[in-house]
């Protein structure tokens, strides 16, 4: 008789009633399987049983991600210390494995991609990017809009709805490969002055940071900085016409992009808002007051220098709320808006059902302070003038810009100087709201009135840094003072700065002599601006050093009368008059004309962060040094104080819903269901 050789039985290779039986008597052991993201960060921690296959592995994981529908195991990809796990392997072979497995989507084709750069990705990221890789995988390709003046992609699903934009950073404005025709070099100077060309993308991306960590305060869709590739992103001219007037389902077409080079991009990665309204469409006085505070405080803290009507959308179908905080003030700075509005109604104390959502933040962090009244659409919205809400004091007050600061610069490729200005407007943010400023007050103090003309919070950085300069240079072992006893003023001319005339005039006995405060005086700067006399005026020693960008204007005045200003000069000497046509600020037309005077290279270069010494030469500063800007923003910060107490002296008496009224007592009408929500 032949032996009969006993074979071991294998496990059931699908999951049946009987094995569920199994393992719960403890016959059966789960283990846990690690899964980690090819290109990115994310992992997954899986817990199945051994007599799993990969096959069921990619159902768990295509599950757990919450993929698109109709992804199949056929997108998906495990790997294995670089060799693909094929779907008939059991997964009780990587029971006591170190090392963790990988997933990925699986492309067919090398010429499209997204990829990580590193940074962390939320949810909602992780999910449009599968979505956009499933769709290139199934020939939908991104589409360039007919807006804009830099490159801005629809990106795709696979059912051909647009879940997201990508903007490559070498197709911003003025860049090499800017496919309507603003074609220049990386970190070149673009429109606006403060942010250079191929910085647009990082601004999108330090934006959608800052508001992250603040728990979305201003409503900023998700935004990531990523690497894609695809054949649409190309640059040739038969390649853009077809992206721009065909069919994004388009069949693939290899002879006819045979000659296409396709190369990784690096650009911001949007989530895409589904809506066609802006503000422009609207009346302001149907949005709610938190909504307009909010983006009012974004554009403040990052200093964005394009709020226009065209880059805030408006979604429909916000809960409807209204109430009414009763407050009577003889001393309110805006008796027209006398009762506090709650935050979610109108100005009028209406129902809203808008909610608005701020996009396009290519220009802001810049590293000038160059921002006009009209830059900021909201400014003269009637929301500005109301005070703030307890909810959104509460949330300036524990802002920290020097750690917004460290981790922007951690994480991506900032300038110092750009930076900086963050760290001022943040400072100036918190310091006049706690002082009970309204948002109209204090962008007051930051908006150029006339555009010629400094600013208030840059003149106030530009003394504060004069005042650093002699400090430290006194307590030097050896002086190296080049700057004197001379005025520094803000603006140069960039196109011809051997123009600029150096004045050391002494001035006679018991004449007062002219310095930037005071010529910014005789322009008649509003009270929300200017600088008064006594915080400003130096000695009568001091000298001014004037560019032909410092012409005086004739500005109008409430009155009927106007008063021709005094025009600086010194004798023997005469200045070029300037060229600069000022654009009407007042009134319906509101024209941005004077930025193109930037690709003539005819604009004012903003000197902010830099002295300038009796030659027109730069002096150097110790922005390096900690030690010297801790001391820097100490006396910003007084100077911050002073101005606002000789331009408000009763700034106490002003409506206020912060914690201090609350742990004084004051305001005992408000209910406290009121005080709560505030």
């Amino acid at each position: 008789m032949n032996q009969i050789n006993n074979f071991p039985v294998a496990q059931q290779v699908y999951f049946s009633t009987h094995n569920a039986l199994r393992a719960g008597e403890n016959e059966i052991q789960k283990f846990v399987l690690y899964i980690d993201e090819l290109d990115g960060t994310k992992r997954i921690l899986l817990s199945i049983y051994p007599f799993y296959d990969c096959q069921m592995v990619k159902r768990l994981v295509i599950k757990y991600l919450d993929l698109p529908e109709g992804t199949s195991i056929r997108d998906i990809q495990l790997f294995y210390r670089g060799v693909e796990i094929p779907n008939s392997r059991f997964m009780h072979t990587f029971e006591k494995q170190r090392h963790p497995l990988h997933y990925s989507l699986r492309m067919n084709k090398s010429d499209f991609g997204i990829r990580s750069t590193g940074l962390k990705w939320s949810s909602k990221i992780q999910k449009l990017v599968v979505e956009v890789k499933l769709a290139m995988q199934r020939n939908v390709h991104p589409k360039l809009t007919l807006d804009g003046t830099g490159a801005t992609y629809r990106m795709y699903n696979a059912k051909g709805q647009v879940v997201a934009m990508f903007k490559p950073l070498d197709e911003e404005a003025f860049s090499p490969n800017n496919p309507r025709g603003y074609q220049g070099k990386l970190g070149q100077q673009g429109f606006r002055s403060g942010v250079l060309s191929g910085e647009g993308a990082s601004r999108e991306v330090a934006t959608a940071i800052w508001d992250a960590y603040y728990h979305n305060f201003a409503g900023v869709p998700d935004t990531t900085l990523l690497e894609a590739c695809h054949q649409a992103f190309n640059y040739d001219s038969w390649n853009k016409i077809t992206l721009e007037w065909g069919d994004i389902f388009q069949k693939d077409n290899n002879k006819a992009n045979s000659e296409i080079t396709v190369d990784w991009k690096l650009g911001a990665f949007q989530e895409f808002i589904s809506t066609t309204e802006t503000v422009g469409n609207f009346n302001p006085s149907v949005f709610c007051i938190r909504d307009v505070h909010r983006i009012g405080i974004l554009d403040i803290c990052l200093f964005n220098l394009d709020r226009n009507d065209s880059n805030i959308l408006v979604v429909a179908n916000q809960p409807n709320y209204s109430i009414k905080f009763n407050i009577s003030n003889s001393n309110n700075p805006s008796p027209a808006i006398s009762p506090y509005e709650h935050p979610l109604s109108t100005p009028d104390g209406k129902k809203t059902k808008y909610k608005l959502i701020p996009i396009d933040h290519g220009l802001c962090l810049p590293d000038v302070l160059d921002v006009a009244q009209f830059d900021w659409v909201w400014f003269d919205w009637p929301h500005s003038k109301i005070p703030f809400s307890r909810s959104e004091l509460r949330v300036i007050k524990y802002m920290d810009p020097d750690a917004d600061a460290e981790r922007l610069k951690r994480k991506l490729l900032i300038r110092s100087e750009c930076l900086r200005s963050m760290r001022v407007s943040v400072r100036w943010l918190r310091l006049a709201s706690s002082m009970h400023l309204n948002l109209y007050q204090i962008a007051s103090f930051l908006c150029r009135e006339d555009l010629e003309i400094p600013s208030s919070i840059e003149l106030l950085i530009q003394r504060s840094l004069q005042h650093c300069y002699r400090a430290f240079d006194a307590t030097a072992l050896i002086s190296s003072n080049r700057l004197g006893n001379i005025h520094i003023d803000l603006a140069t001319t960039s196109s011809a700065p051997n123009r600029a005339r150096v004045f050391n005039k002494s001035p006679k006995k018991g004449q007062n002599t002219n310095t930037v405060d005071n010529f910014i005086d005789d322009c008649e700067l509003s009270d929300n601006s200017q600088i008064s006399d006594s915080e400003s005026e130096f000695s009568s020693d001091n000298s001014t050093i004037k560019s032909k960008w410092w012409e005086s204007r004739k500005r109008k005045q409430k009155s009927s009368q106007s008063q021709k200003s005094d025009i600086h000069s010194c004798p023997n000497e005469q200045l070029t008059p300037s060229s600069f046509q000022k654009s009407c600020l007042n009134g319906a037309s509101r024209s941005t004309a004077y930025r193109t005077q930037l690709l003539l290279g005819l604009a004012p270069q903003n000197a902010t962060w830099m002295l300038l010494d009796r030659e027109n030469n730069i002096i150097p500063i110790q922005w390096g040094d900690k030690h010297f800007e801790h001391v820097f923003f100490e006396v910003l910060e007084q100077e911050m104080k002073h101005l606002i107490i000789d331009k408000h002296p009763k700034w106490e008496e002003y409506p206020y819903f912060g914690e201090e009224v609350f742990d004084e007592g004051k305001n005992k009408d408000i209910s406290a269901k009121e005080k709560d929500y505030c």
